[in-house]
């Protein structure tokens, strides 16, 4: 039977430098888990000051490891990135970041409800 879980917040913003990110640790015996991450975005035209490609990195944990990459995905190739690990999965994270310069441009992605067994 599905379950559904929520991230603390349904999306994850940013601004400056480096990253910003969201950890949930998941029920005990998570499998199967899901989610989506969309509204992933890039500006790449327009005034230098207020470009940006908006870089998700997705990794989780499971019983035996920790923060294992799942995958990178870059607003100027993608809009949404979907997670899906049949296994256990203890916590899944999401982190956002800006691949140009501009610290003053502020990020954001949305978050799915997450579904798992």
């Amino acid at each position: 039977v599905a379950q559904y879980a929520s991230f603390p917040q349904a999306a994850l913003s940013h601004v400056g430098a480096g990253s910003t990110s969201i950890i949930k640790v998941m029920p005990e015996g998570s499998s199967g888990v899901a989610f989506e991450v969309t509204e992933i975005g890039a500006r790449l035209t327009g005034a230098n000051r207020t470009r940006y490609i908006e870089v998700v990195e997705i990794y989780y944990s499971t019983p035996l490891a920790e923060d294992i990459l799942f995958g990178t995905f870059s607003g100027d190739e993608v809009s949404s990135a979907a997670f899906y690990v049949s296994g256990e999965v203890t916590s899944i994270g999401v982190s956002l970041s800006n691949a140009l310069p501009n610290v003053n441009v502020a990020l954001n992605v949305t978050l799915s409800d997450i579904t798992y067994c």
